[in-house]
């Protein structure tokens, strides 16, 4: 079964300006999804901060709202302040737990390359998380990928080469490429700089009598 984590939200009134609720300490947001109308909503930002660090947009979570209702939904999207970094909105999808969905998961390399380890070669990585399709409560956090296969700058690790959990299938082909090793840069050789006669003035045309 899928990990979730749990949040609590609040119903949010349109009538208030987004200003408002971001000065109080709120990002705005919003749940809609299988089966309900979208819906406006709040979440504190400390908690909010806490639980996307730790669930991403990959993991479950049990979205509180008003104390009452409890919603298992993922955070489908967030809008981020360009400069400061900050999440301004979000947005949450309701799932039914007894249809697919499809979402990223996240890629975690792990292990030891000879390729680069021992030939200081460049790990070059393709993707950093991977699209699939899963009923919800097959979902999982992460995927690991063990680098130790690329022995050599001939090797690489494609999908199908990831362990994926029972009910959980990747939407792209398993002969995507998703890491390899290539060599080291070659110093190109270092010359002397040629020294450049200097270009010959200009002639004067002697004027016709």
């Amino acid at each position: 079964m899928g990990e979730s984590i749990a949040l609590t939200a609040e119903s949010r009134d349109k009538k208030n300006s987004i200003k408002s609720i971001r000065k109080e300490g709120y990002i705005p947001g919003v749940i809609y999804g299988s089966g309900t109308e979208p819906r406006s909503i709040k979440v504190l930002k400390k908690e909010f901060d806490r639980v996307y660090e730790k669930a991403g947009e990959s993991t479950l979570i049990d979205l509180k709202i008003n104390s009452d209702i409890s919603v298992k939904s993922l955070i489908y999207d967030i809008q981020k302040d360009a400069v400061k970094n900050r999440v301004l909105h979000v947005d949450f999808f309701k799932v039914n737990m007894k249809e697919k969905i499809t979402t990223e998961i996240p890629l975690i390399f792990e292990g030891v390359s000879k390729a680069v380890d021992e030939m200081q070669g460049v790990l070059v990585k393709n993707m950093d998380s991977i699209e699939v399709e899963c009923l919800p409560n097959d979902l999982v956090s992460e995927l690991k990928v063990d680098i130790s296969k690329l022995e050599t700058f001939d090797d690489s690790i494609t999908l199908a080469d990831i362990k994926f959990p029972a009910g959980v299938e990747p939407t792209l082909g398993l002969d995507v490429m998703i890491a390899s090793v290539l060599p080291p840069a070659q110093e190109e050789a270092i010359t002397e700089p040629q020294e450049i006669a200097p270009e010959s003035a200009p002639t004067e045309t002697a004027k016709e009598q």
